[in-house]
């Protein structure tokens, strides 16, 4: 017989968005494709299920599924069970400049609130898809809005349970404070970290608190006195590997903002956030943005190129192009002849066209056409396709990609990515931004193109960035030969020594970082 649920236990947060964040709609906006989801008060809030399914996630870390479900509720279909959830989470609503939530409509009049009118209009990320050459998809140009760096929200949680709950509860505690936690959407690109600012708790007893807990307001802004506060740090769950460089830049760097300003064609990303650190929110402008998805792109094409090399040199004794059994040309030619002797329909200079190009496409100066009826030749096609399974792929097809960065949902599978990377905000002077003239070359004469005339600002600094990324220990767990993680580590040494360029105009030699000091957990070496 189950124990009765005489335990509620209740916890107050406030946290802190310490990078870019984004929970969305589903809707478009007038000038973007995704907008963040609005609260009564035309503010950015996080809802409830939101809160609910990323700390069930979690919890996958260190607890079994059945345990979970008691806690968060399941429903089997086939069995025609299940149960609630004993864990109540409540939407997150927008912290003011004065500390109060701001949760139901007239608690503060956005229009002459300093602070919060900030907030109706938001930051924008432009992004362009890039394939695995190197060039963007067609229709991959998408924007975004995402709720500023220092946003502060707070929200409530409640438990209801017995004494034997106590250690899942600290659990569900100390999650908003592990480094691997973050809420909302596209959390692989940067967007969603946050850390805890307030955190007060209290354990009901409802055999002898049952009054004051009766008593309780449902507010966010409930006098919360009676209750103890938590002190909660940053910690790690011990299941993440933390690779961080101080790197400086060689020369010019730029990562583009996606449009001009005055009369400069290309700037660089400029982004503004709230600081705290003086006890209400200070909005820090002019600052620019080195976006976590421009590294993670980079990093993730040159892992790819390495795990493709390492993966070269292991089947190079076993597998080669060679080892595919060669199409006889003469009986292709022969097949390509009775083809077109069958078809009474064309013209003797349509055969004779078609023989010749066939025989070119033997050559190799045609693609695949006519020749793709040819028996042998699709036999020799399929053995080389079946190599090249083998050897070099690249994006979601590569190995390595799929297990560190995910991959698309497809028959009813899919897994998110294992890497976290930080967006990097950095205060450079007005003198370190260097404009730069080009005019586009006619490739034929050598002359100026007319009207082609177009200039960048670029970022000329000497001040070091440090680089965050961390890895789950899971993304390495089916690398039994190591390769994935050597190709990774690779990848990172690539940045370090200035091999592998970030940003933008790299092929104009933009965009060199070399290391300066690792600040690495485990200092890995490649």
């Amino acid at each position: 017989m189950k124990p009765p649920f005489n335990i509620v236990y209740v916890a107050h947060f406030v946290v802190e968005a310490t990078s870019a964040l984004t929970v969305y709609s589903g809707e478009k906006g007038f000038t973007l494709d995704k907008v963040v989801v609005r609260d009564s008060n035309r503010l950015p809030y996080i809802p409830g299920t939101g809160l609910a399914g990323v700390v069930r996630h979690s919890f996958s870390d260190f607890m079994e599924e059945n345990q979970i479900n008691q806690l968060f509720g399941y429903q089997d279909q086939k069995e025609k069970e299940g149960q609630g959830s004993r864990i109540i989470f409540s939407s997150a609503h927008m912290v003011g400049s004065n500390g109060k939530a701001i949760e139901l409509p007239g608690d503060a009049d956005i229009e002459k609130d300093g602070y919060l009118k900030n907030f109706l209009g938001l930051p924008a990320r432009d992004h362009v898809r890039i394939n695995e050459r190197g060039v963007t998809n067609d229709g991959g140009k998408f924007d975004r809005s995402l709720v500023y760096k220092g946003t502060r929200f707070a929200f409530r949680i409640e438990l209801e349970g017995t004494e034997l709950h106590q250690e899942s509860w600290d659990a569900l505690i100390r999650i908003f404070s592990d480094e691997g936690f973050r809420i909302g959407a596209d959390t692989r690109n940067g967007f969603g970290r946050l850390k805890v600012v307030q955190c007060r708790q209290r354990k009901f007893d409802l055999q002898t608190d049952l009054i004051d807990y009766l008593q309780l307001s449902p507010s966010l802004n409930a006098d919360f006195v009676e209750f103890e506060e938590v002190m909660l740090s940053s910690s790690s769950s011990g299941k993440w590997i933390d690779y961080k460089f101080e790197l400086k830049p060689d020369d010019f760097f730029l990562f583009g903002a996606g449009y001009g300003e005055g009369d400069l064609d290309i700037v660089p990303k400029v982004e503004s956030y709230f600081d705290w650190s003086k006890g209400v929110p200070e909005l820090k402008t002019g600052e620019i943005l080195i976006p976590a998805t421009s590294i993670k792109g980079a990093i993730a094409h040159r892992t790819a190129f390495h795990y493709n090399k390492l993966m070269c040199l292991v089947y190079e004794n076993s597998f080669s192009v060679e080892s595919a059994e060669a199409p006889d040309s003469q009986k292709v030619l022969e097949e390509i002849e009775r083809t077109i002797e069958q078809d009474i329909q064309i013209s003797q200079e349509d055969a004779i066209e078609k023989l010749n190009m066939a025989i070119l496409e033997l050559s190799g100066l045609h693609p695949e056409k006519l020749i793709g009826r040819s028996e042998s030749f699709s036999n020799f096609q399929n053995q080389y396709e079946s190599l090249e399974d083998n050897q070099a792929q690249v994006g979601e097809k590569n190995h390595a990609i799929k297990s560190l960065f995910g991959f698309s949902k497809s028959d009813k599978e899919g897994a998110r990515g294992k890497v976290l990377i930080s967006d990097i905000y950095k205060k450079v002077d007005d003198d370190e931004f260097k404009k730069l003239d080009h005019i586009r070359i006619d490739r034929y004469t050598g002359g100026g193109i007319n009207g082609a005339l177009y200039n960048e600002e670029v970022v000329a600094t000497q001040k070091t960035f440090l680089l965050e990324i961390r890895v789950h220990e899971s993304a390495f767990e089916s690398d039994t030969d190591g390769h994935v993680k050597n190709a990774f580590l690779k990848a990172l040494d690539d940045i370090k020594k200035g091999k592998l360029p970030l940003g933008g105009n790299v092929n104009k030699g933009h965009g060199t970082f070399r290391l300066i000091a690792d600040h690495s957990s485990n200092h890995p070496k490649s």
